[in-house]
């Protein structure tokens, strides 16, 4: 009992106090930003009814109020296929805080959903530092950390989005790659794969280890172990194709996920795809017409992000495993082909996560400057969230 008390207590505290410094930041926001953004739907209708003060239930802002209505009555609204099933999926099952409120819930989510989304939101990040403490080395377990918690969107893993659970579900296939468990890899590939759509890369990265493992002898040919690596693959992307097939039978459209982009907002294209030199032009263009001033504002954040990300995903080169490069690089790509880099900042995290191992054996000054700024940074961004003004 006392291993597992000692295994836990340190990542513990630092959720804890991570957590409140969150809730701090946001309350503080109230006062430094005192106009309500509002610019998004929902807020009368899914969080306000929670009963909570703005700077708690600001932490569902944006797609967090999409994914609380997906949570209650499925794919009900236009659009919604934008958005993967599995973590509203989540949210509902383990959902065991209904008040029964006499709500219309074609127009009303019961806030019960809100208080679930939550709490698993931060039990999937506790979750993942607990991982992540068996993955590294015990000396290099509290920088990683402060990399990964201090990046300037990592508030995300403690709201009501998909990101926490995602990187749960990252660190367990490292995990499980790591101790050549492809089978158990596979499987948490097929749940990724209906989390998010990046995690069908994880497909890319297992079939790359299987092979290493078969060129390398490590692996036989038609043994058990070769047979477990198999169907490893064919489970990988499962996830994502059973959402394909729901899809098709209730919209008529594999993907749907897809076709919806340029009617969900944010200017994205679903066709043609758009490669990166034009989504660069067309931003540098916006950079130089757009007159609205925090249009101005966050054009430049999604660029500057766009230009630093590839800039430490191409100096990452041939210092990772190239099927780890790669995911890092897919993951930056993946959503520029829609045409723009709304919401960079926050889709970078797990372009970023996979770099961290080489990131901290960079020299300490580095690493404490790198932190601060980001540190900075997260205030920054988490105050606008909360506030109802877009980030990412």
């Amino acid at each position: 009992m006392k291993k597992y008390l000692g295994l836990i207590k340190l990542p513990l505290l630092i959720i804890i106090v991570w957590r409140l410094w969150l809730f701090i930041v946001a309350f503080f926001a109230i006062h430094a930003i005192s106009r309500f953004g509002n610019s998004f739907p929902y807020v009368n209708t899914v969080l306000e009814p929670t009963g909570f003060p703005s700077w708690v239930w600001g932490f569902g802002n944006f797609d967090g109020v999409h994914y609380l209505r997906l949570a209650q009555n499925g794919y009900a609204d236009a659009y919604y296929q934008a958005f993967f099933p599995f973590f509203p999926l989540v949210v509902r099952f383990f959902n065991v805080f209904s008040r029964n409120v006499l709500l219309d819930t074609r127009v009303f989510v019961d806030p019960s959903f809100f208080y679930t989304g939550m709490i698993l939101a931060n039990l999937f990040i506790f979750f993942s530092l607990l991982v992540l403490r068996k993955m590294v080395e015990k000396k290099d377990y509290i920088w990683s950390v402060f990399l990964l918690l201090s990046f300037p969107t990592a508030y995300y893993f403690g709201a009501v989005y998909t990101e926490s659970l995602f990187l749960l579900e990252l660190l367990l296939f490292i995990l499980f790659i790591k101790k050549k468990k492809y089978l158990v890899a596979g499987v948490v590939t097929s749940i990724a794969s209906g989390t998010r759509l990046i995690g069908v890369l994880l497909a890319l990265v297992l079939l790359v280890e299987v092979i290493k493992d078969i060129f390398g002898k490590k692996i036989s040919l038609w043994t058990a172990d070769f047979y477990k690596a198999a169907l490893s693959l064919l489970v990988a992307p499962s996830g994502l194709l059973a959402y394909m097939f729901y899809l098709k039978r209730q919209f008529g459209n594999y993907f749907a996920f897809v076709s919806v982009q340029s009617g969900f907002g944010a200017e994205r294209s679903s066709i043609p795809m758009i490669s990166l030199p034009q989504v660069f032009y067309r931003y540098l263009k916006m950079f130089l017409t757009v007159k609205n001033q925090y249009q101005l504002f966050s054009i430049s954040v999604e660029l500057v992000f766009a230009i630093l990300g590839l800039v430490l995903i191409i100096w990452a080169y041939k210092k990772i495993a190239i099927n780890w490069w790669l995911f890092s690089l897919l993951v930056y790509l993946l959503p520029t082909l829609t045409g723009t880099f709304s919401s960079m900042p926050r889709y970078l995290i797990f372009s970023y996560v996979v770099l961290i191992p080489i990131i901290v054996k960079l020299p300490t000054t580095f690493r404490r400057f790198a932190v601060v700024v980001m540190s900075v940074l997260q205030m920054l961004f988490l105050a606008l969230f909360t506030r109802g003004y877009w980030v990412a």
